[in-house]
């Protein structure tokens, strides 16, 4: 995407935060995260175009993707795959494997602490 497609799409998502007639519950909003995940997808392809560009660690993007691994709707069949992986391989082979981000970089390493700091309800 585009630095200036990037910013109109920020534009029309703060618009329909704006809008008091829209809501988002957090099941619609977190569903299918496996597509979410992905390398170039909505949450991994903007942190990485964000350390290209700048060099550092998107500290929000991060979190926002850890958060999206904390993701636990088990009647969601995405994040139940997700939580099986995490419990049975751990968080860090579920980033590598979900995100496509390699063990090391800054990023993936923001994104385990982000996890881990996370708490589970």
């Amino acid at each position: 995407m585009k630095i200036r497609q990037h910013g109109e799409c920020i534009q029309k998502i703060m618009g329909r935060f704006a809008n008091p007639f829209i809501s988002d519950d957090v099941i619609r909003v977190g569903r299918s995260p496996l597509r979410k995940l992905k390398l170039n997808d909505r949450l991994v392809g903007p942190a990485t175009q964000y350390v290209e560009l700048f060099g550092k660690t998107p500290t929000y993007l991060a979190k926002g993707i850890a958060a999206a691994l904390r993701y636990d709707y088990m009647e969601d069949p995405e994040a139940k795959l997700i939580q099986e992986t995490i419990q049975q391989q751990g968080i860090r082979h579920a980033i590598e494997t979900f995100t496509g981000l390699k063990v090391g970089t800054a990023l993936f390493t923001a994104i385990e602490e982000g996890y881990q700091k996370l708490e589970v309800n």
